[in-house]
């Protein structure tokens, strides 16, 4: 039950502080997808705001979704406030970037694979749910790690035309991968690094 002071104002977004100390970050993939949600329901919750005197207009919950709000030619954004010191408020930001419930795997099996995938569920997240590899994924014989062993060097190779990749292709002995939904999108391959050098004249 929401509180009797509880209520949601339109502000300007340019009277809007971020907050200096938010640690939240998003890859570019987060921000589209985010960006995609807005885009289809707009903003169905409002941003949390600090109203205290000392902190007024500070953004305690919200960043990401008010810029986005504003690249998309909005002035105002729905804001509610709350009135707390800056220790209280350092801590909300935390609780609502951190407390997030986990997903019943089980009951996401029920929803279409697209639909997942639009809302922004990852290959290794469709795995989980649906407690198999997906189909049409082609892994290297070595797998990226975020650590850089020296046992594990690699060589990127840029081809500028398409002649050349052809060429390419049929020497190291490269297919096309697909992704999850079925279609071709590219080659991305691990290969060993000895065999290529064997191939080499």
């Amino acid at each position: 039950m929401l509180p009797d002071d509880y209520k949601v104002e339109l502000i300007k977004i340019s009277d809007l502080k971020p907050a200096e100390y938010n640690p939240r970050q998003a890859s570019q993939k987060q921000i589209k997808h985010i960006r995609d949600s807005i885009r289809k329901f707009k903003m169905v919750e409002p941003i949390v705001v600090n109203g205290s005197p000392e902190r007024k207009n500070v953004i305690i919950g919200g960043h990401i979704r008010t810029k986005i709000w504003q690249e998309l030619g909005h002035d105002t954004i729905p804001v509610h406030y709350i009135d707390l010191s800056l220790n209280d408020e350092r801590e909300l930001n935390l609780r609502l970037n951190k407390n997030q419930a986990e997903f019943d795997f089980e009951l996401l099996a029920n929803y279409e694979e697209q639909e997942l995938i639009s809302a922004g569920f990852e290959a290794t997240d469709l795995e989980r749910i649906f407690k198999e590899p997906m189909p049409n994924q082609v892994k290297g014989e070595i797998e990226f790690s975020p650590e850089l062993l020296e046992s594990q060097n690699y060589v990127v190779l840029h081809f500028d035309n398409e002649l050349d990749w052809q060429v390419a292709q049929t020497k190291l002995g490269i297919k096309p991968a697909k992704d999850i939904k079925g279609l071709n999108t590219g080659v991305g391959r691990v290969l060993k690094g000895m065999d290529i050098v064997n191939k080499l004249p």
